[in-house]
């Protein structure tokens, strides 16, 4: 009982604090050590009713479980909110996942093109309750076959961000009828005026929106105009058009419209020409009145903004106020703070990046009479000792502040004392403070202040990474934290550095390539920092990068000179250069082909440019391209010329990967690629995003060269028609490919399928998927008969109703097809057909999934009958209706002792027939990070039960306490996750090896014709 107490006060604790992601992910990880011990029950009920006033954005299925087993898991009814991770396309259960009070479902680009799973994960029937649909990167076709998954009629929440939606992409969305959305947000998108008409027409349908925000998009004058008249504007809470390239007279009309009257929100940050002038006028609008939140950051305003702000009589319910990076005084602090008494409700004030200074910071302390306010953000204004001095003396003006943020000034030892004095005196919850230029002595002072957080670049300069790899991305990191990193002597370890998404310039790119502690560095990503031409040329001329492979520089806002800079007389000696992300044309691309140095480059990588055909010859004529294995031109202007002007080129016979993604090809481009003798030794080729359809696919795949050694083709296969498919199906390029996927999960016609049958190229196919195609018997027999099929040794008919009679025809093919694995999950198998298949000659199978059939106790025990399958190492019975008894004599089967790998998931597992398994058995819960566990008691956390030890288990104590030594459950997890890295990087490097065969062998055969 005295346990039973002890949790649920636990439990009381976190549900009954402030709602918040760390208190949700304290009481998953709470219920999850408790599940299956006494009183859990009562927990798990106490849980759900307190939780029912929580939003359900909180209530998101954690990352660190995101593939464990949730069916039989009672924590799965507490969560509203999923990620789809790139792995659910690979799970078992999906069709058995109770989705029905999930309201919040998130997907990126990897899940939209796996549409077929998306069929089985959200549709009016699965997420009834769906309320919120986030959907980032992917296509407008992608986007619409999702959106017709379901009709959605709650939905409230629809965020398509970074979609690269064009005009003609977001009809997809305005043709919609949505009749509960409330909040739209298509920022990221290049939607012009075309874009806000469709929307304005779309808001009739849209009777609840109240939320809209259209961030950098390309919306213009006319297009914002016409919004703002719209009559469905006026219905408008929040509205956000952050980086919008309007002139000054738009944005008086906007802040005289009587949309203004109507907001809660404004967000209008980062737009050039939001002036002193439209502040002003902002500021009078009686508008302002509902207004709760209104960040101005990023704009050019001067002390007359504040000072507007601060005077305006219609701010009394602002609560949040932002106007960080807009180059501030003590002048527009004063201004601000003169008239405090007309902000009475302000909780939040944020002024980073500005220029407050000592003066600004005294102003706030000496003046500041905002009786509400929690939250200041003062970070880099330059306040020194003085300031930060004056800061604290403000009990009286501020006596609800809890939160200060003073990181990025430079506050020295005095300021350091004068702050841990203060803090002796009053209540802050949180201090943050960078520490790098502080005495310890003053470090000692402000230790015993709890609510100071030590930040800084002093923390860097020790950092000792735990592996090879590290990752910093993210950290907010600057010159004087790369500086710091760099002077780290543990850094010697690393061998993978990766800080993209900084604020690191030229000062600290500088100091990283003079390093002494980086030279066994092989890979380092700089993207998306603010890297200049210093910064390049110093990464050029650095003899302490001597080990440096992979350099990444996406998103640095490059140019000509910038490529110049890195590459003229480098000493690097690279094999992977990324640029992509930097709006580089034709100069840079002329600059990067007369480079002499990057002829040993193998992997470059150029998406997401400005490159067009003129830029596209050039990197023809590039010494560099001689020498690559793979070039990435996804996203830039090729069209058919470029690619016709690009594939001219002898220097790109030795390319075995090239991604032309969203180049505006069409079938007459495909036609060139498939005809260029210089691209017949491509292995990969992407062509996905381009308007290829059926005539596309037809040039691809009947040219005289064809390709001749590509083994894998990405193409926009739902834009197919049956003739499209057909062309695939007797593709040349089929006889290469070792591992053939290409029609899984499509739902094709028997004209198809039988097509593929009589493709003289199956020959070479020793991997058939086929997985999600409805086919009849006669179909299948034609596969399975024909002369190409000889030589398979693995078959997925996954989600393929073959019945009983489908299973025999395989089994009579097993006499002249020496099968090694066979996937017959969900494909209405009964114990007849398994009767069948034990009789047929299956010495070769060594792999069966007979998952998610309809298989009894019987079938199972014929199966793993001793002479029933004599090569089997791997058999999965997930999913069928056995019995626990009909488990336990599985488990007790001679065959059973043979297998490497069990699969025995959502059926129900007895203890003992757990103690029955043999040692050398990896079951299901190992093979997939998971453990399910139906009748008896629950072993102690979520690891299996000790009562037949594994080798990687150590044994528990006689009291059912686990032994001092015994791993948890999360050493299970990491092992298992191990596994996965080491074979993942296993793959990688045999593929390494592969191409630098391949490449070696197309330069002796240059070699010979010269």
């Amino acid at each position: 009982m005295n346990m039973i107490n002890n949790q649920l006060n636990q439990l009381r604790t976190h549900l009954h604090s402030q709602p918040s992601a760390d208190a949700w992910l304290a009481v998953w990880r709470l219920l999850g050590r408790w599940r299956g011990a006494e009183g859990f029950e009562l927990g798990l009920e106490y849980a759900t009713q307190a939780l029912a006033t929580w939003p359900d954005a909180l209530r998101e299925l954690p990352a660190e479980d995101a593939d464990a087993p949730w069916i039989g898991d009672p924590r799965w009814s507490l969560v509203r909110s999923v990620e789809v991770s790139e792995r659910w396309a690979e799970r078992s259960d999906l069709d058995a996942l109770p989705m029905e009070a999930i309201t919040r479902v998130r997907l990126t680009r990897a899940q939209l093109t796996r549409y077929r799973m998306l069929q089985r994960l959200i549709s009016d029937a699965r997420t009834p309750n769906l309320r919120a649909l986030h959907i980032t990167s992917g296509t407008a076709e992608e986007l619409k076959r999702t959106l017709q998954l379901g009709e959605w009629p709650h939905l409230e929440e629809l965020r398509l961000v970074d979609l690269n939606l064009t005009d003609w992409g977001f009809t997809v969305v305005t043709k919609r009828s949505f009749p509960a959305l409330e909040v739209l947000d298509v920022s990221g998108n290049p939607l012009t005026d075309q874009a806000a008409r469709d929307l304005v027409q779309a808001t009739e349908g849209w009777p609840r929106l109240r939320a809209l925000h259209l961030n950098q998009t390309r919306i213009g004058e006319q297009g914002l105009l016409g919004l703002i008249a719209a009559p469905a504007a006026g219905r408008l809470r929040a509205l956000s058009f952050n980086g919008l390239q309007v002139t000054e007279a738009t944005w008086l009309a906007l802040v005289q419209s009587p949309i203004v009257g109507n907001l809660e929100t404004l967000d209008w940050l980062r737009n050039r020409h939001l002036g002193d002038a439209v502040v002003e006028q902002l500021a009078r609008s009686p508008g302002l009145a509902r207004v709760r939140r209104l960040d101005l950051s990023g704009n050019a305003f001067t002390h007359r903004s504040a000072r507007a702000l601060a005077r305006s009589p219609h701010l009394t319910r602002l609560r949040t106020l932002s106007m960080g990076h807009n180059e501030l005084g003590p002048d527009a602090i004063q201004a601000l703070l003169a008239a405090a008494e007309a902000l009475p409700a302000l909780e939040r004030l944020e002024l980073i990046y500005n220029q407050a200074g000592d003066l600004g910071a005294s102003l706030i302390g000496r003046s500041a009479r905002l009786p509400r306010l929690t939250h200041l953000d003062l970070r880099y204004n330059g306040v020194g000792d003085a300031g930060a001095r004056d800061l604290l003396q403000l009990e009286e003006r501020l006596p609800r502040l809890s939160h200060l943020d003073l990181r990025g000034n430079p506050i020295r030892d005095k300021g350091a004392r004068s702050i841990a004095r203060a803090l002796r005196h009053r209540s802050l919850e949180r201090l943050l403070l960078d520490v790098d230029a502080l005495s310890d002595a003053a470090l000692q002072d402000l230790a015993t202040a709890p609510a100071v957080v030590l930040l800084g670049d002093r923390e860097l300069a020790r950092f000792k990474p735990d592996s090879e790899r590290v990752n910093l991305d993210g950290r907010l990191i600057g010159d004087d934290g790369a500086v710091a990193l760099s002077r780290s002597p543990h850094m010697t370890l690393a061998r993978h550095l990766s800080m993209a998404s900084n604020q690191i310039t030229d000062l600290g790119v500088v100091a990283l390539a003079h390093s002494p502690h980086l030279k066994h560095l092989e890979r380092l990503e700089l993207g998306s920092n603010r890297i200049g031409v210093e910064g390049l040329r110093a990464l050029a001329a650095s003899t302490r990068l001597g080990a440096l492979e992979h350099l990444g520089l996406s998103d640095n806002a490059l140019t000509a000179e910038s490529i110049r800079a890195l590459l003229q007389g480098a000493r690097l000696d690279l094999t992977s250069l990324d640029l992509s992300r930097n709006r580089l044309g034709l100069d840079a691309i002329e600059a990067l082909s007369r480079a002499p140095e990057l002829v040993r480059l193998t992997r470059l990588d150029l998406s997401h440019n400005q490159i067009g055909p003129d830029a596209a010859a050039a990197l023809g004529g590039s010494l560099a391209l001689g020498g690559l294995l793979e070039l990435n031109l996804d996203d830039n202007h090729l069209g058919d010329l470029g690619v016709d002007r690009l594939s001219r080129s002898e220097r790109a016979s030795g390319l075995l990967r090239l991604s032309l993604r969203h180049n505006a090809i069409t079938p007459d481009g495909a036609s060139v690629l498939a005809q260029s003798p210089s691209l017949a030794g491509v292995a990969r080729l992407d062509l996905r995003d381009n308007p290829l359809g059926d005539d596309g696919v037809v040039a691809l795949t009947r040219a005289p060269s064809c390709f001749a050694s590509l083994d894998e083709l990405l193409i926009d296969l739902h834009r197919l028609t049956e003739r499209g498919w057909r062309a695939l199906a007797r593709a040349p390029f089929v006889a290469n490919c070792e591992r053939f996927d290409l029609f899984a999960g499509q739902g094709l016609s028997d004209d198809v399928l039988l097509e593929l049958a009589s493709s003289p190229h199956l020959g070479g196919v020793r991997h058939l998927d086929l997985s999600g195609n409805p086919m009849a018997p006669s179909t299948l027999e034609a596969l399975l008969n024909a002369e190409g099929a000889v030589g398979l040794k693995s078959l997925d008919l996954s989600r393929c109703p073959i019945g009983d009679d489908g299973l025999a025809r395989i089994a009579e093919a097993l006499e002249r097809i020496a099968l090694e694995a066979l996937t017959l999950s969900h494909a209405s198998i009964t114990d007849q057909g398994v009767e069948r298949l034990t009789q047929a000659a299956t010495e070769h199978l060594r792999r069966v999934d007979l998952s998610w059939n309809a298989l009894s106790d019987a079938a199972a025990a014929r199966l793993t009958e001793g002479g029933a399958l004599p090569a089997l190492r791997d058999l999965d019975l997930s999913g069928n209706p056995l019995t626990a008894d009909g488990v336990l004599t599985v488990a007790r089967s001679s065959l059973v002792a043979r297998l490497e790998r069990l699969g025995l998931r959502n059926v129900p597992i007895s203890a003992e027939a757990i103690q029955a398994l043999p040692e050398s058995v990896e079951p299901s819960y190992m093979a997939h990070r998971e453990w399910h566990w139906y009748g008896g008691e629950l072993p102690e956390d979520d690891a299996p039960p000790a009562a037949a030890p594994r080798p990687t288990e150590r044994p528990r104590t006689s009291g059912g306490e686990k032994a001092q030594d015994t791993p948890s459950s999360q050493g299970w997890r990491r092992e298992a996750i191990q596994k996965r890295q080491e074979a993942k990087k296993e793959r990688r490097k045999q593929q390494r090896e592969r191409d630098k065969k391949r490449s070696q062998q197309r330069r002796r055969g240059r070699g010979k014709k010269t």
